[in-house]
């Protein structure tokens, strides 16, 4: 009896993780673009853009923003650099129609930030975090140096999309 109850428990172990439920894709990034507001504020300095398109079963989305040595970029203001982690996205568009949207700012002049985007599924309990998708890289350039885009309005570059 021993024996059948251990083979039985085995089973049931097994079987479990294919009663888990997938984990999300990663988003599909639409369009980024580097916007240079330093003209009306040091402390915002370039943003950073990023729209993707939602994937349907996602609650909220994640971001990851890095600069060197995995510390967060270089802030606009000056002051020091962070560890870099994974921070929650605002979500402004809400139909699969609509793209997400969220702007990165406060990033000084001259340096390289990457960035990475994560669907996070808070019914999917075995799963909630989706896969990332993979590392986007921006070089951005000295202040005042880009073309006034007339979608913006300002100084920008489009960079993706």
């Amino acid at each position: 009896m021993r024996k059948i109850l251990i083979v039985l428990g085995l089973l049931i172990l097994a079987a479990l993780p294919s009663l888990a439920e997938d984990k999300l894709p990663p988003p599909h990034v639409v369009s980024i673009a580097a916007v240079d507001y330093s003209q009306y504020s040091e402390e915002v300095g370039w943003c950073l853009l990023v729209e993707w398109q939602l994937v349907p079963g996602a609650d909220y989305y994640f971001i990851r923003v890095r600069g060197k040595k995995n510390l967060t970029p270089i802030p606009a203001d000056g002051s020091p650099p962070e560890k870099s982690s994974w921070k929650h996205a605002d979500r402004y568009g809400y139909s699969p129609e609509d793209p997400g949207k969220v702007p990165i700012c406060g990033l000084a002049e001259k340096q390289r930030v990457r960035f990475r985007l994560r669907a996070i599924d808070y019914d999917n309990s075995s799963n909630q975090f989706g896969e990332a998708t993979a590392p986007f890289a921006v070089r951005l350039p000295k202040y005042g140096t880009a073309p006034v885009l007339p979608r913006f309005g300002v100084p920008a570059i489009e960079i993706f999309g």
